[in-house]
């Protein structure tokens, strides 16, 4: 695999709802990045990342069902929710792993609150993810 030693990234979330502002979060990183990500608060040594944002009605009903299917992934993982917000984080060691702890996650969402929809992974996730 690659390692990048150091370098500048900023990555900046903004979604509104209803017109306010629902949900904020930017990470900004330069120079030394594999001391800065290797920090607690940041991915504690994990060398993948991934976040999912839902914003709808039955985010309530989301959160529950899908929350005790993050406890048999290999990724850490979490779940937040707060009325029609929906928050999912993955750390993981490779990207393969959180890969196939993100399909079967989606795959678990989409049979539940979207039958009859796509579930081949090339589908789920994005083109970049496939090369």
């Amino acid at each position: 695999g690659e390692s990048v030693l150091s370098g500048h990234m900023k990555d900046k979330w903004r979604i509104r709802y209803d017109k306010k502002l629902l949900f904020a979060d930017c990470l900004s990183l330069e120079g030394n990045l594999q001391d800065q990500l290797s920090a607690p608060a940041l991915l504690a040594g994990s060398k993948s990342c991934a976040s999912f944002v839902y914003v709808g009605e039955d985010a309530e009903e989301l959160a529950r069902y899908i929350s005790p299917h993050l406890n048999d992934t290999t990724s850490i993982s979490g779940l937040s929710q707060q009325g029609p917000l929906v928050v999912m984080r993955f750390l993981a060691e490779d990207a393969q792993s959180m890969r196939t702890d993100i399909i079967t996650i989606l795959t678990e969402l989409l049979a539940k609150f979207m039958p009859g929809s796509a579930t081949d992974s090339a589908d789920l996730l994005p083109r970049v993810w496939s090369c």
